[in-house]
Protein backbone atom coordinates (compact mmCIF):
# COMPACT_ATOMS: atom_id res chain seq x y z
CA UNK A 1 0.00 0.00 0.00
CA UNK A 2 2.60 2.46 0.85
CA UNK A 3 4.30 1.97 -2.85
CA UNK A 4 1.15 2.42 -4.14
CA UNK A 5 0.48 5.75 -2.08
CA UNK A 6 3.56 6.84 -3.21
CA UNK A 7 3.50 6.35 -7.02
CA UNK A 8 -0.17 7.30 -7.07
CA UNK A 9 -1.33 4.31 -8.78
CA UNK A 10 -3.80 1.73 -7.84
CA UNK A 11 -3.79 -1.99 -7.63
CA UNK A 12 -6.94 -4.20 -9.35
CA UNK A 13 -9.53 -4.17 -6.18
CA UNK A 14 -8.62 -0.32 -6.55
CA UNK A 15 -9.24 0.38 -9.85
CA UNK A 16 -12.20 -1.41 -9.38
CA UNK A 17 -13.24 0.18 -6.37
CA UNK A 18 -13.09 3.49 -8.21
CA UNK A 19 -14.96 2.18 -11.60
CA UNK A 20 -17.48 1.56 -9.36
CA UNK A 21 -17.43 5.24 -7.98
CA UNK A 22 -17.30 6.62 -11.17
CA UNK A 23 -20.87 4.65 -12.55
CA UNK A 24 -22.28 5.49 -9.26
CA UNK A 25 -21.40 8.96 -9.63
CA UNK A 26 -23.33 8.57 -13.24
CA UNK A 27 -20.00 8.79 -15.00
CA UNK A 28 -21.12 6.65 -17.70
CA UNK A 29 -18.49 7.30 -20.77
CA UNK A 30 -15.47 4.97 -21.59
CA UNK A 31 -12.82 5.28 -24.16
CA UNK A 32 -10.85 2.37 -24.88
CA UNK A 33 -8.96 2.89 -28.04
CA UNK A 34 -9.90 2.81 -31.26
CA UNK A 35 -13.33 2.79 -29.99
CA UNK A 36 -15.65 4.59 -27.35
CA UNK A 37 -18.79 4.36 -25.40
CA UNK A 38 -21.59 4.84 -22.72
CA UNK A 39 -22.50 2.38 -20.34
CA UNK A 40 -26.15 3.46 -19.72
CA UNK A 41 -26.48 2.70 -23.56
CA UNK A 42 -25.26 -0.97 -23.56
CA UNK A 43 -27.68 -3.57 -24.63
CA UNK A 44 -25.34 -6.44 -23.54
CA UNK A 45 -23.13 -7.50 -21.04
CA UNK A 46 -21.00 -10.58 -22.24
CA UNK A 47 -19.66 -12.47 -18.77
CA UNK A 48 -16.63 -15.53 -19.62
CA UNK A 49 -15.56 -18.00 -16.54
CA UNK A 50 -18.31 -16.78 -15.40
CA UNK A 51 -17.63 -20.11 -12.34
CA UNK A 52 -14.72 -17.51 -11.54
CA UNK A 53 -17.17 -14.69 -10.84
CA UNK A 54 -16.09 -12.61 -7.24
CA UNK A 55 -17.56 -9.94 -4.75
CA UNK A 56 -15.52 -7.16 -6.78
CA UNK A 57 -16.88 -8.47 -10.33
CA UNK A 58 -20.32 -8.25 -8.81
CA UNK A 59 -20.41 -4.73 -7.25
CA UNK A 60 -19.01 -3.36 -11.27
CA UNK A 61 -21.68 -5.09 -13.02
CA UNK A 62 -24.46 -4.48 -10.43
CA UNK A 63 -23.93 -0.52 -10.73
CA UNK A 64 -24.12 -0.59 -14.19
CA UNK A 65 -27.30 -2.64 -14.35
CA UNK A 66 -28.88 -0.12 -11.47
CA UNK A 67 -27.83 2.95 -14.25
CA UNK A 68 -29.19 0.86 -17.67
CA UNK A 69 -32.37 -1.58 -16.63
CA UNK A 70 -32.10 -2.09 -20.77
CA UNK A 71 -28.86 -4.14 -20.24
CA UNK A 72 -29.10 -7.83 -20.60
CA UNK A 73 -26.36 -10.01 -18.83
CA UNK A 74 -24.84 -13.36 -20.57
CA UNK A 75 -22.87 -15.58 -18.25
CA UNK A 76 -21.05 -18.78 -19.29
CA UNK A 77 -19.09 -20.58 -17.26
CA UNK A 78 -18.06 -24.28 -15.71
CA UNK A 79 -18.80 -25.28 -12.11
CA UNK A 80 -16.28 -28.05 -12.32
CA UNK A 81 -13.80 -25.77 -13.20
CA UNK A 82 -14.14 -23.52 -10.51
CA UNK A 83 -10.51 -23.42 -8.93
CA UNK A 84 -9.85 -19.81 -8.06
CA UNK A 85 -11.44 -19.18 -4.68
CA UNK A 86 -7.72 -18.18 -3.47
CA UNK A 87 -8.18 -15.36 -6.37
CA UNK A 88 -12.03 -14.21 -4.55
CA UNK A 89 -14.24 -16.43 -6.63
CA UNK A 90 -16.99 -17.35 -4.92
CA UNK A 91 -19.80 -20.23 -6.97
CA UNK A 92 -22.37 -18.61 -4.97
CA UNK A 93 -22.46 -16.70 -7.87
CA UNK A 94 -22.80 -19.11 -10.57
CA UNK A 95 -25.13 -21.25 -8.37
CA UNK A 96 -27.68 -18.99 -7.12
CA UNK A 97 -27.94 -16.39 -10.35
CA UNK A 98 -30.96 -15.37 -9.67
CA UNK A 99 -30.95 -14.14 -6.33
CA UNK A 100 -28.42 -11.62 -7.11
CA UNK A 101 -29.25 -10.91 -10.64
CA UNK A 102 -33.28 -11.82 -11.01
CA UNK A 103 -34.96 -14.19 -13.54
CA UNK A 104 -32.53 -16.37 -15.69
CA UNK A 105 -32.72 -18.91 -18.32
CA UNK A 106 -30.25 -21.30 -17.89
CA UNK A 107 -29.01 -23.35 -20.70
CA UNK A 108 -26.62 -26.70 -20.13
CA UNK A 109 -23.97 -27.50 -22.60
CA UNK A 110 -22.39 -30.70 -21.73
CA UNK A 111 -20.57 -31.71 -24.92
CA UNK A 112 -16.73 -32.33 -24.48
CA UNK A 113 -15.32 -31.19 -28.06
CA UNK A 114 -11.72 -31.68 -26.49
CA UNK A 115 -11.39 -35.18 -24.63
CA UNK A 116 -11.42 -38.55 -25.72
CA UNK A 117 -14.07 -40.62 -24.78
CA UNK A 118 -12.12 -42.73 -22.10
CA UNK A 119 -11.09 -39.37 -20.29
CA UNK A 120 -14.19 -38.09 -20.67
CA UNK A 121 -15.28 -41.17 -18.29
CA UNK A 122 -12.73 -40.88 -16.11
CA UNK A 123 -13.37 -37.24 -15.63
CA UNK A 124 -17.00 -38.14 -14.91
CA UNK A 125 -16.15 -40.47 -12.12
CA UNK A 126 -14.20 -37.78 -10.41
CA UNK A 127 -17.24 -35.64 -10.48
CA UNK A 128 -19.91 -38.32 -9.95
CA UNK A 129 -23.00 -37.13 -8.06
CA UNK A 130 -22.40 -33.46 -8.49
CA UNK A 131 -24.23 -32.77 -11.99
CA UNK A 132 -23.27 -33.01 -15.63
CA UNK A 133 -21.81 -35.67 -17.29
CA UNK A 134 -19.78 -34.59 -20.15
CA UNK A 135 -20.28 -36.19 -23.09
CA UNK A 136 -17.52 -36.36 -25.14
CA UNK A 137 -17.90 -35.41 -28.85
CA UNK A 138 -14.36 -36.06 -30.03
CA UNK A 139 -13.48 -38.62 -32.95
CA UNK A 140 -11.17 -40.34 -30.75
CA UNK A 141 -10.96 -42.83 -28.15
CA UNK A 142 -8.42 -41.92 -26.15
CA UNK A 143 -6.19 -43.49 -23.82
CA UNK A 144 -5.13 -43.24 -19.91
CA UNK A 145 -2.01 -44.97 -18.84
CA UNK A 146 -0.86 -45.63 -15.49
CA UNK A 147 2.34 -45.54 -14.86
CA UNK A 148 3.46 -46.95 -11.78
CA UNK A 149 7.61 -46.15 -10.73
CA UNK A 150 8.27 -49.33 -9.05
CA UNK A 151 7.41 -51.40 -11.67
CA UNK A 152 9.75 -50.18 -14.02
CA UNK A 153 13.65 -51.81 -13.79
CA UNK A 154 16.04 -49.67 -12.67
CA UNK A 155 19.32 -50.04 -14.48
CA UNK A 156 22.65 -49.72 -12.61
CA UNK A 157 24.25 -46.91 -14.52
CA UNK A 158 20.23 -44.62 -13.80
CA UNK A 159 20.91 -45.69 -10.35
CA UNK A 160 24.49 -44.39 -10.13
CA UNK A 161 23.22 -41.10 -12.19
CA UNK A 162 20.07 -40.67 -10.69
CA UNK A 163 21.01 -41.90 -7.32
CA UNK A 164 16.95 -43.37 -5.79
CA UNK A 165 15.28 -40.86 -8.07
CA UNK A 166 13.02 -43.24 -10.34
CA UNK A 167 10.83 -40.20 -11.67
CA UNK A 168 13.53 -38.17 -13.98
CA UNK A 169 14.32 -41.31 -15.95
CA UNK A 170 10.89 -42.46 -16.46
CA UNK A 171 9.60 -39.45 -17.32
CA UNK A 172 12.40 -39.07 -19.78
CA UNK A 173 11.98 -42.16 -21.24
CA UNK A 174 8.53 -42.00 -21.78
CA UNK A 175 8.89 -38.53 -23.43
CA UNK A 176 11.61 -39.84 -25.59
CA UNK A 177 9.53 -42.64 -26.44
CA UNK A 178 6.06 -40.23 -27.67
CA UNK A 179 9.40 -38.39 -29.94
CA UNK A 180 7.29 -35.01 -30.42
CA UNK A 181 4.60 -36.48 -32.34
CA UNK A 182 2.17 -35.31 -29.81
CA UNK A 183 1.70 -31.96 -28.05
CA UNK A 184 2.95 -32.77 -24.36
CA UNK A 185 2.06 -31.34 -20.77
CA UNK A 186 3.68 -31.92 -17.75
CA UNK A 187 1.43 -31.18 -14.79
CA UNK A 188 2.01 -30.71 -11.52
CA UNK A 189 -0.71 -29.35 -8.62
CA UNK A 190 1.55 -26.76 -7.57
CA UNK A 191 4.90 -25.54 -7.78
CA UNK A 192 6.73 -28.19 -5.38
CA UNK A 193 4.87 -30.94 -6.21
CA UNK A 194 8.22 -32.91 -7.30
CA UNK A 195 9.17 -36.12 -4.96
CA UNK A 196 11.90 -35.40 -2.18
CA UNK A 197 13.89 -37.53 -3.39
CA UNK A 198 14.53 -35.92 -6.44
CA UNK A 199 17.50 -33.46 -6.60
CA UNK A 200 17.70 -30.55 -8.39
CA UNK A 201 19.81 -27.73 -8.40
CA UNK A 202 19.15 -24.04 -6.91
CA UNK A 203 18.26 -21.43 -8.87
CA UNK A 204 17.13 -18.21 -7.54
CA UNK A 205 14.09 -17.01 -9.04
CA UNK A 206 12.67 -20.59 -9.97
CA UNK A 207 10.26 -22.83 -8.59
CA UNK A 208 11.05 -26.15 -8.00
CA UNK A 209 8.56 -27.30 -10.83
CA UNK A 210 10.37 -25.12 -13.11
CA UNK A 211 13.93 -26.40 -11.59
CA UNK A 212 12.40 -30.01 -12.81
CA UNK A 213 11.42 -29.45 -15.89
CA UNK A 214 14.69 -27.34 -16.78
CA UNK A 215 16.50 -30.45 -15.52
CA UNK A 216 14.20 -32.88 -17.74
CA UNK A 217 14.85 -31.19 -20.71
CA UNK A 218 18.37 -31.06 -20.49
CA UNK A 219 18.26 -34.21 -20.89
CA UNK A 220 16.08 -34.76 -23.91
CA UNK A 221 17.57 -34.06 -27.71
CA UNK A 222 16.82 -30.38 -28.10
CA UNK A 223 14.32 -30.27 -31.03
CA UNK A 224 11.98 -32.66 -28.37
CA UNK A 225 12.63 -30.10 -25.69
CA UNK A 226 11.29 -27.16 -26.86
CA UNK A 227 8.17 -29.18 -27.58
CA UNK A 228 7.11 -30.07 -24.13
CA UNK A 229 5.54 -27.55 -21.31
CA UNK A 230 5.99 -27.96 -17.71
CA UNK A 231 3.04 -26.27 -15.49
CA UNK A 232 0.83 -25.91 -12.59
CA UNK A 233 -2.26 -26.76 -13.50
CA UNK A 234 -3.83 -23.71 -12.66
CA UNK A 235 -1.01 -22.01 -14.85
CA UNK A 236 -2.51 -24.65 -17.75
CA UNK A 237 -5.97 -23.90 -17.21
CA UNK A 238 -7.94 -22.97 -20.50
CA UNK A 239 -5.53 -24.56 -22.38
CA UNK A 240 -4.81 -28.40 -24.01
CA UNK A 241 -2.54 -30.43 -25.26
CA UNK A 242 -2.27 -34.04 -26.97
CA UNK A 243 -0.75 -35.64 -24.53
CA UNK A 244 -1.18 -34.24 -20.61
CA UNK A 245 1.18 -36.38 -18.02
CA UNK A 246 -0.08 -35.91 -14.17
CA UNK A 247 2.68 -36.26 -12.25
CA UNK A 248 1.03 -36.79 -8.56
CA UNK A 249 -2.40 -37.63 -8.95
CA UNK A 250 -1.38 -39.26 -5.25
CA UNK A 251 -3.99 -38.85 -1.74
CA UNK A 252 -1.07 -35.94 -0.17
CA UNK A 253 -1.92 -33.49 -3.62
CA UNK A 254 -5.53 -34.19 -4.26
CA UNK A 255 -6.74 -33.07 -1.58
CA UNK A 256 -3.81 -30.96 -0.35
CA UNK A 257 -5.11 -28.53 1.84
CA UNK A 258 -2.87 -26.13 4.33
CA UNK A 259 -2.84 -26.85 7.97
CA UNK A 260 -3.46 -23.13 8.68
CA UNK A 261 -6.97 -23.62 6.48
CA UNK A 262 -9.10 -22.75 10.03
CA UNK A 263 -7.85 -19.40 9.94
CA UNK A 264 -10.10 -18.79 6.87
CA UNK A 265 -13.10 -20.23 8.91
CA UNK A 266 -14.27 -16.70 10.08
CA UNK A 267 -14.79 -15.62 6.33
CA UNK A 268 -16.86 -18.64 5.98
CA UNK A 269 -14.64 -21.13 4.25
CA UNK A 270 -15.31 -24.61 5.69
CA UNK A 271 -12.99 -27.66 5.00
CA UNK A 272 -15.77 -29.75 2.95
CA UNK A 273 -15.73 -26.63 0.42
CA UNK A 274 -11.57 -26.67 0.56
CA UNK A 275 -11.98 -30.18 -0.35
CA UNK A 276 -14.37 -30.40 -3.23
CA UNK A 277 -12.36 -27.50 -5.02
CA UNK A 278 -9.90 -29.61 -4.79
CA UNK A 279 -11.90 -32.75 -6.51
CA UNK A 280 -12.60 -29.89 -9.23
CA UNK A 281 -8.67 -29.17 -9.74
CA UNK A 282 -7.96 -32.50 -10.75
CA UNK A 283 -11.17 -32.49 -13.24
CA UNK A 284 -9.51 -29.50 -15.12
CA UNK A 285 -6.12 -32.05 -15.02
CA UNK A 286 -7.62 -34.44 -16.51
CA UNK A 287 -9.45 -32.40 -19.26
CA UNK A 288 -6.72 -30.78 -20.39
CA UNK A 289 -5.86 -34.28 -22.05
CA UNK A 290 -7.33 -34.79 -25.77
CA UNK A 291 -5.68 -38.05 -27.00
CA UNK A 292 -3.40 -39.66 -24.13
CA UNK A 293 -3.52 -39.06 -20.35
CA UNK A 294 -0.46 -40.51 -17.60
CA UNK A 295 -0.96 -40.41 -14.30
CA UNK A 296 2.11 -41.49 -12.74
CA UNK A 297 2.86 -42.49 -9.44
CA UNK A 298 5.18 -44.93 -7.12
CA UNK A 299 2.01 -47.33 -6.55
CA UNK A 300 -1.24 -47.32 -7.01
CA UNK A 301 -2.16 -47.58 -3.82
CA UNK A 302 -0.99 -43.76 -3.61
CA UNK A 303 -3.82 -42.60 -5.80
CA UNK A 304 -5.64 -39.78 -4.68
CA UNK A 305 -9.16 -41.26 -3.27
CA UNK A 306 -11.26 -38.96 -6.23
CA UNK A 307 -10.17 -41.59 -8.31
CA UNK A 308 -9.53 -44.61 -6.65
CA UNK A 309 -13.32 -44.34 -4.74
CA UNK A 310 -14.84 -43.41 -7.36
CA UNK A 311 -12.97 -45.54 -10.71
CA UNK A 312 -11.90 -48.83 -10.99
CA UNK A 313 -8.66 -48.44 -10.82
CA UNK A 314 -7.70 -52.39 -11.44
CA UNK A 315 -8.84 -51.39 -14.92
CA UNK A 316 -6.65 -48.53 -15.61
CA UNK A 317 -4.32 -50.04 -18.41
CA UNK A 318 -0.67 -50.44 -17.08
CA UNK A 319 2.16 -48.29 -18.62
CA UNK A 320 4.41 -50.66 -20.47
CA UNK A 321 7.76 -50.14 -19.03
CA UNK A 322 9.40 -52.85 -21.32
CA UNK A 323 8.09 -50.92 -24.59
CA UNK A 324 8.81 -47.19 -22.91
CA UNK A 325 12.86 -48.57 -22.61
CA UNK A 326 12.64 -49.71 -25.89
CA UNK A 327 12.66 -46.50 -27.92
CA UNK A 328 11.79 -46.66 -31.60
CA UNK A 329 9.51 -49.93 -31.67
CA UNK A 330 7.46 -49.45 -34.67
CA UNK A 331 5.25 -52.86 -33.52
CA UNK A 332 2.11 -53.33 -32.86
CA UNK A 333 1.05 -55.70 -30.78
CA UNK A 334 -1.81 -58.06 -30.23
CA UNK A 335 -3.57 -59.95 -27.65
CA UNK A 336 -6.12 -62.41 -27.73
CA UNK A 337 -7.44 -63.82 -24.37
CA UNK A 338 -10.95 -65.11 -22.56
CA UNK A 339 -12.01 -65.30 -19.37
CA UNK A 340 -13.18 -68.66 -20.18
CA UNK A 341 -12.33 -71.56 -22.59
CA UNK A 342 -13.11 -69.05 -25.59
CA UNK A 343 -9.65 -69.43 -26.89
CA UNK A 344 -9.43 -72.88 -26.67
CA UNK A 345 -11.67 -73.41 -29.71
CA UNK A 346 -9.53 -71.15 -32.10
CA UNK A 347 -5.70 -72.30 -30.25
CA UNK A 348 -4.84 -74.49 -33.99
CA UNK A 349 -5.89 -71.33 -36.34
CA UNK A 350 -3.70 -68.48 -33.76
CA UNK A 351 -0.85 -71.26 -33.65
CA UNK A 352 -0.81 -71.60 -37.44
CA UNK A 353 -1.17 -67.79 -37.20
CA UNK A 354 2.05 -67.44 -35.40
CA UNK A 355 0.65 -66.31 -32.24
CA UNK A 356 2.76 -67.55 -29.29
CA UNK A 357 1.11 -68.61 -26.05
CA UNK A 358 1.86 -66.84 -22.94
CA UNK A 359 1.45 -69.52 -19.86
CA UNK A 360 1.44 -66.43 -16.95
CA UNK A 361 -1.33 -64.51 -18.59
CA UNK A 362 -3.26 -67.57 -20.37
CA UNK A 363 -3.08 -65.11 -23.34
CA UNK A 364 -2.12 -65.04 -27.25
CA UNK A 365 0.52 -62.46 -28.95
CA UNK A 366 1.65 -61.44 -31.85
CA UNK A 367 4.14 -58.61 -32.96
CA UNK A 368 2.96 -57.35 -36.32
CA UNK A 369 4.59 -54.27 -37.91
CA UNK A 370 2.48 -51.02 -38.50
CA UNK A 371 2.83 -50.45 -41.99
CA UNK A 372 0.97 -53.62 -42.81
CA UNK A 373 -1.37 -54.02 -39.87
CA UNK A 374 -5.14 -53.79 -41.15
CA UNK A 375 -7.87 -54.66 -38.99
CA UNK A 376 -9.80 -55.69 -41.34
CA UNK A 377 -6.97 -59.11 -41.79
CA UNK A 378 -7.95 -59.51 -38.17
CA UNK A 379 -11.09 -59.42 -38.65
CA UNK A 380 -11.36 -61.45 -42.05
CA UNK A 381 -8.56 -64.30 -40.26
CA UNK A 382 -9.53 -67.93 -39.42
CA UNK A 383 -9.89 -67.04 -35.80
CA UNK A 384 -11.14 -63.96 -36.14
CA UNK A 385 -14.26 -65.61 -37.67
CA UNK A 386 -14.50 -68.43 -35.53
CA UNK A 387 -13.96 -66.58 -31.94
CA UNK A 388 -16.35 -67.02 -29.64
CA UNK A 389 -16.59 -65.15 -25.77
CA UNK A 390 -13.05 -63.88 -27.02
CA UNK A 391 -11.55 -60.18 -26.26
CA UNK A 392 -8.65 -58.65 -28.51
CA UNK A 393 -6.71 -55.79 -27.39
CA UNK A 394 -4.38 -53.77 -30.04
CA UNK A 395 -1.55 -52.05 -29.18
CA UNK A 396 -0.46 -49.03 -31.15
CA UNK A 397 3.68 -48.20 -31.49
CA UNK A 398 3.54 -44.56 -29.48
CA UNK A 399 2.63 -46.74 -26.24
CA UNK A 400 -0.09 -45.31 -25.26
CA UNK A 401 -2.99 -46.03 -27.92
CA UNK A 402 -4.82 -49.11 -27.73
CA UNK A 403 -8.37 -50.79 -28.54
CA UNK A 404 -9.94 -53.67 -27.29
CA UNK A 405 -12.84 -55.42 -28.85
CA UNK A 406 -15.39 -58.53 -27.90
CA UNK A 407 -15.79 -61.34 -30.45
CA UNK A 408 -19.06 -63.19 -29.82
CA UNK A 409 -19.85 -65.80 -32.34
CA UNK A 410 -17.24 -63.98 -34.87
CA UNK A 411 -19.09 -60.59 -34.62
CA UNK A 412 -16.56 -58.07 -33.69
CA UNK A 413 -17.47 -55.51 -30.81
CA UNK A 414 -15.47 -52.26 -29.81
CA UNK A 415 -14.84 -51.78 -26.27
CA UNK A 416 -14.55 -48.88 -23.99
CA UNK A 417 -11.22 -47.65 -22.44
CA UNK A 418 -10.69 -46.54 -19.31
Amino acid sequence: MEFLDQTESDDFDGLVNRGVQKINEDKLGFVRKPTQGNLGKIRFIFVDEFQDFSEQFFRIIDSILKKNSKASLFCVGDDWQAINSFAGSELKYFNSYSDFFGDVKKYSLLKNYRSGESIIELSNTVMKGLGGPSLSQSDTQGSIRLAELKRRNISSSEDLIYKGDRLTPALTKILIHLGGKFSVAVLGHNRVSIPYYVKIGEQRGSSLLDRFGEKVKSILPAELSKKVLFSTIHGFKGNEADVIILLDPIERSFPSIHHTWRLQRIFGVTHEALEEEERRLLYVALTRAAKHLVLICNESKELTPFLSKNSNIENLQLIDWSRIDDIGIDEIIVTVRSKGFGTRNISTELKDARYFYRVESKSWTKYLRAESFKLESLQASSWGIKADDVSVTIDYPDGFTSTTWRISKGKWTQEKIG
